[in-house]
């Protein structure tokens, strides 16, 4: 090869190999790898590849959350997929995106079947205690959500 067009090949496959580099992004490379990691079944991985490629990005995806909430479903965490899949119809539904939040209400609605609800009945008497307070987990459980329905 001519000395003139092996250089001119070599400027041009450094060029093309610089602006690969350029374009490359770790938050859609570790999305990608989410994605192998699901189709290999390994949802653990999945859902760490996807957490990380959240963390990367400014603000969170429906895309990533949607697929949050797969791979924590596939794990049997029912209320982290639940958390998912609505925070993912919230980021839809702003996004004016009717169809992605409807399909991710249905995956909530789904879920709502396999998820424990605890319900915290604390009588007006023992609530007037001063100082009284409900933990779970360690954690103080606010008055409003005595009598409801959370998650566990």
């Amino acid at each position: 090869m001519r000395p003139a067009k092996a250089l001119a090949l070599s400027a041009l496959l450094s060029t093309s190999l610089w602006a690969t580099a350029a374009l490359a992004d770790p938050a859609d490379d570790a999305f990608d790898e989410g994605m192998a990691n699901l189709a290999k079944a390994d949802y653990p991985a999945a859902c760490a590849s996807f957490a990380k490629s959240e963390s990367l990005r400014p603000e969170e995806t429906v895309a990533g959350q949607y697929q949050l909430g797969r791979c924590n479903e596939e794990q049997g965490n029912h209320v982290q997929a639940q958390r998912h899949f609505l925070h993912c119809a919230q980021l839809a539904e702003a996004q004016g995106n009717a169809q992605r939040a409807t399909v991710a209400r249905q995956r909530v609605t789904e879920l709502q079947e396999k998820v424990p609800l605890l319900v915290l009945l604390v009588p007006a008497e023992i609530a007037a205690i001063e100082g009284f307070e409900v933990r779970r987990d360690g954690e103080e459980v606010p008055e409003w959500q005595w009598g409801n329905p959370i998650a566990v």
